[in-house]
């Protein structure tokens, strides 16, 4: 069988070749796509997200989580890429001199060939008067498509020896963690 048609006798489905390969023509109304399908590239295949309202504060001198994080189970293809964008609130920062910086990590490890990391040096010893809204974003190539599941967070560490601290979301700003899976995108 090489085509199957409509009744009316407009085609519908053709068979490309012995492979099983098949067109369709028109649209598909209903169904499920099989975890073989291979996407356009730039079509998005899954999006997660997580948010953190809570004020916590931050004061290490190596980079910890600051408990921001989402994770995401790659699909089944084998050219896909995870773009990563973070956004929160620091402020309420302490002692002389403080400053922090901010990259986000999958696991805890910093990104191959990426760099995310953000400075920040809100107002020092003036801990309710500044805030700073932060951005970050990072692209990575998943490195297995056999369901591994990747987390992805915002980790911190101060950037001066000493005493001193931030706050993430104070006042209960929100902080959000967001990552899209990208068909046939490479890094």
């Amino acid at each position: 069988v090489s085509s199957v048609k409509a009744k009316d006798g407009t085609s519908g489905i053709s068979i490309a070749d012995s492979s099983g390969n098949v067109s369709l023509s028109g649209t598909l109304s209903a169904g499920t796509l099989g975890s073989s399908v291979i996407y356009p590239a730039g079509r998005i295949l899954q999006v997660k997200q997580s948010y953190k309202t809570a004020e916590t504060s931050l004061s290490n001198n190596a980079y910890t989580s600051t408990g921001l994080s989402v994770g995401i189970t790659g699909s089944a293809t084998a050219d896909s890429t995870f773009i990563i964008f973070a956004t929160f609130t620091i402020g309420e920062v302490t002692g002389t001199g403080s400053g922090f910086s901010f990259r986000i990590s999958r696991g805890g490890s910093a990104l191959a060939g990426a760099n995310t990391n953000f400075i920040s040096k809100v107002q020092s010893n003036n801990p309710n008067s500044y805030t700073d809204s932060i951005s970050l974003s990072a692209k990575e190539a998943p490195s297995s498509t056999d369901g591994t599941t990747y987390t992805y967070q915002v980790d911190f560490v101060r950037t001066t020896s000493g005493a001193g601290s931030c706050a993430i979301n104070p006042s209960t700003n929100m902080s959000t963690i967001t990552v899209f899976e990208v068909a046939g995108q490479s890094t």
